[in-house]
């Protein structure tokens, strides 16, 4: 919301068209995707990422863009270990044993902005679930920086401060 109104203040008046950053939410979702989703990944999601789609749907930031910044459809999220496994094919074999144990326990939740070549996906990490809350820190996964050390247990709110982190940086991007 805070975003969409931004755009509104943004481009009043402007010759500017706000389709092309506006968030689209493009499906609605439903309790047993996310439960389906969750048993085939032995994984609880976050209360706060669940309450969002199950409340707002999943979105993707402009209406031509497919490639940065939106939220996977359930039947898409999946484990890094398994995503770079499909991805980077031989080149997978290379990652030590730690690394790929780590890539298991990060879930895939949302694209990045792939089409840069900085962020390709936003993951839970499972390492930092604060067992009170059952919230988690997302890990940033990028081809070309990328460490799989553990992230500290969640102390906030984890879905949410991404969403606040993503916004932030598109406002900045627009008023650059």
């Amino acid at each position: 919301d805070r975003f969409t109104n931004f755009l509104h203040i943004y481009f009043e008046g402007a010759l500017n068209s706000i389709n092309d950053y506006k968030p689209i939410y493009f499906r609605d979702i439903r309790e047993v995707e996310i439960v389906t989703i969750e048993q085939k990944l032995d994984f609880n999601f976050p209360p706060s990422y669940r309450k969002f789609i199950l409340e707002n749907g999943l979105f993707k930031f402009g209406e031509y863009n497919d490639y940065e910044s939106c939220l996977l459809p359930m039947k898409e999220v999946n484990t890094l270990h398994n995503e770079l496994e499909k991805q980077w094919n031989e080149a997978f074999v290379v990652l030590n044993a730690v690394d790929k144990k780590a890539t298991k326990n990060l879930v895939c939740f949302s694209m990045g902005d792939e089409s840069l070549q900085m962020v390709w996906y936003y993951c839970f990490d499972k390492r930092s679930i604060n067992h009170e809350t059952g919230e988690m820190n997302v890990y940033h996964f990028c081809q070309d920086d990328w460490s799989f050390e553990p992230l500290d247990i969640c102390q906030n709110n984890g879905f949410e401060e991404h969403i606040i982190s993503v916004v932030n940086k598109k406002i900045d991007e627009i008023i650059r």
